[in-house]
């Protein structure tokens, strides 16, 4: 019987038997080489991100010594009435030539000069160029004080501008076509959705406009009745008298012939109703020409007879809607909606 130990190996056979201890196996050139070509990627993709990250802190590190420095020229010229001149080569103190903590460690260099056509006076020009390495200056940008619109020139008494060179240049990009189509296809779906509604509101507003604007001239008709004490009418516009809807007219009949004439005053006269609006017309005595009109005390009559009441119903369609207008044997209008009042029933909607 034979125990073998952790981490040997044994073999008996005819000749003998025998152990040996097993040796450890390592990583393969393959496996070496699918590791290394693994990191490789990982450290191309990541290395432009941890770059630009680098330098986003770095020219932010930039800024923020500009705008310290530009505060302490300020400060200075508030008090001397002039900036200073600085850099590298020709320190002052009290004013960093460097960015960050340190010279040691700094990203950018600071220089301050006048500006070009300038004294120290009236302007200074602040610019940050990368310390060390290359020198190459960043893209400038102006950036004005809140209450000045121009740079501030010699005999003015005002404080110049500081000029800073940190802010990255940026571009406006546009749509691309499938945004487009996403904003459009929402947009269309949008519209079909409203759309009946709109167009159902719309006629309404048509058809309570029309509704209102006649019951309007009815009450007008009867209160110059009365203020005259003579017969006013109110007729349709179309020739035949029948077409309400291309407008009606207001006058004094003064020659009783039930048509506006050149003896006659025209009180008000109103255009052609809304496309699709329709008018039914139903009073005592309908034979045409339609009319409406009023004598002296208030009270509908006959064209031909001042004593003869006339009632009845004028009804409105537009769009499935209905108003109706009601005139009573006392020549008293009443405008109402048969989906919501009660004796307001007339004549049948078309089809």
């Amino acid at each position: 019987m034979y125990c073998a130990m952790p981490g040997t190996t044994c073999r008996t056979n005819g000749r003998g038997s025998g152990c040996r201890r097993g040796s450890g196996r390592g990583f393969s050139l393959i496996e070496l080489m699918v590791v290394l070509v693994i990191l490789s990627l990982l450290a191309v993709v990541a290395f432009p991100s941890y770059s630009s990250y680098v330098n986003r802190a770095r020219r932010l590190e930039g800024q923020v010594a500009l705008v310290d420095a530009m505060q302490q020229q300020e400060h200075h010229h508030a008090l001397h009435h002039s900036y200073v001149a600085f850099s590298a080569a020709a320190p002052r103190e009290g004013l960093r030539w460097w960015s960050g903590n340190s010279a040691l460690d700094s990203a950018y260099e600071l220089d301050a000069e006048a500006c070009p056509g300038s004294e120290l006076r009236d302007c200074v020009l602040l610019r940050a160029s990368r310390y060390a390495e290359c020198r190459r200056a960043l893209p400038r940008r102006r950036m004005r004080r809140p209450d000045a619109q121009q740079p501030r020139r010699a005999g003015r008494g005002r404080p110049g501008q500081a000029l800073l060179a940190m802010r990255a240049r940026r571009t406006t990009a546009g749509f691309t076509l499938v945004e487009l189509l996403v904003v459009v296809a929402v947009a269309a779906t949008l519209l079909a959705v409203a759309l009946p509604d709109l167009r159902a509101l719309v006629q309404s507003t048509q058809l309570r406009a029309a509704s209102n604007d006649l019951f309007d001239a009815i009450g007008l008709a009867r209160a110059q009745a009365i203020a005259r004490n003579e017969r006013i009418a109110l007729r349709p516009r179309d020739p035949a008298g029948l077409d309400w809807a291309q407008g009606w007219t207001v006058f004094a009949d003064r020659d009783d012939n039930g048509v506006p004439g050149a003896g006659d005053d025209i009180l008000a006269v109103h255009g052609a109703l809304a496309p699709g609006v329709a008018l039914a017309f139903a009073l005592t005595s309908p034979a045409p020409p339609y009319y409406i009109a009023y004598n002296g005390a208030g009270r509908s009559c006959s064209a031909t007879s001042s004593g003869a009441a006339r009632w009845g119903t004028l009804s409105l369609f537009h769009g499935g809607g209905i108003r109706r207008i009601k005139i009573n044997m006392l020549g008293r209008a009443r405008l109402c909606n048969p989906a919501r009042d009660d004796n307001c029933d007339g004549a049948a909607a078309p089809p």
